[in-house]
């Protein structure tokens, strides 16, 4: 993050863990932040 901070010119970068996970995760951990059951 410091590094990206760092730039002279704007740019788009990734930042990421790693770790493969499926999109089911990544929507069931949304819509549970926002106290919704995404089967509904």
């Amino acid at each position: 993050m410091w590094l990206i901070l760092q730039q002279n010119q704007a740019d788009d970068f990734v930042i990421a863990t790693g770790e493969s996970h499926k999109l089911e995760e990544f929507v069931k951990a949304s819509f549970s932040c926002g106290g919704l059951d995404w089967n509904d």
